[in-house]
């Protein structure tokens, strides 16, 4: 371990756990990391560069917010730059998670590319 808390990570960032999110690139929010900690057993060192682009819109009748996590360490060596949700349309190679946040904060993610399930709330 390098010494790196989940606090150290936590500060600066903002939520995204709201609907109202403006699309962007951002910083992981506490939820976010505590949710990738414990489904993915990932390390707070392992989440230094991860960043998360959302975009708003609704799942069935329920107001979602659509999110995609990439590293943006990988995403810059490439010099690639990474702003809006859209901008993975076209290098879906970058995604390592994507998911949704919905009003009532409940939370879904996977790992991109695997284990999607379609399903209705």
């Amino acid at each position: 371990m390098l010494g790196i808390s989940k606090v150290s990570l936590r500060k600066n960032t903002r939520p995204v756990s709201r609907v109202n999110v403006k699309n962007g690139n951002r910083k992981l929010s506490a939820k976010l990391l505590d949710y990738l900690e414990s489904k993915y057993q990932l390390l707070p060192e392992d989440m230094l560069s991860l960043r998360v682009v959302s975009s708003k819109g609704s799942l069935g009748n329920l107001p979602a917010c659509f999110i995609r996590v990439y590293d943006q360490a990988m995403s810059a060596s490439n010099g690639i730059h990474i702003g809006t949700y859209n901008d993975l349309d076209q290098r879906p190679n970058l995604i390592l998670y994507s998911g949704y946040i919905l009003e009532n904060d409940f939370v879904y993610i996977t790992k991109y590319g695997t284990n999607i399930v379609y399903h209705t709330l």
